[in-house]
């Protein structure tokens, strides 16, 4: 599956405001409730659940929270920007500006897998990054998201 079949729009948060790794997944957890209609103190339990395990935060300024959630029908991918970055407890001990969120169907764990790989890949790739992280607005996003996602 592409990252765009996957991306939904109303999940694009360009401003997070987060300094810190919870605040950043309250946010995240809010802007998810807000829009897919899923209770947020579950959704902020599965991230931080996920964060449990071992960090998410990849390094070079990039996290991609991810877990599997009961209900959803079809994998989704979301992200956030932060201009400031957050503390995110990141394996290089920087600050994190770009997330991607990947949720998951609970029952469908080679899809959940495929979609991280593909995301890790292209978050990989610093221009793709540095470009995602410079789109003016929500088009500029998707448009960028579409033409590094054609890439991988």
């Amino acid at each position: 599956m592409k990252l765009t079949e996957a991306f939904d729009p109303k999940l694009l948060l360009l401003d997070l405001a987060a300094r810190s790794k919870e605040e950043a997944l309250r946010e995240i957890a809010r802007m998810i409730s807000a829009e897919l209609d899923f209770d947020e103190r579950a959704i902020y339990r599965l991230l931080a659940q996920r964060e449990e395990i071992g960090t998410t935060g990849m390094g070079e300024g990039v996290a991609v929270p991810h877990f599997r959630v009961h209900g959803l029908g079809r994998p989704v991918l979301g992200f956030a920007r932060s201009k400031g970055g957050a503390e995110f407890s990141a394996r290089d001990g920087k600050p994190v500006h770009l997330f991607a969120i990947l949720m998951a169907p609970e029952g469908d764990p080679a899809s959940h897998l495929q979609l991280l790989a593909r995301v890790a890949r292209l978050l990989r790739a610093t221009d793709a990054c540095r470009r995602l992280q410079e789109a003016a607005g929500p088009r500029d996003f998707a448009k960028v998201l579409a033409e590094e996602d054609a890439r991988l």
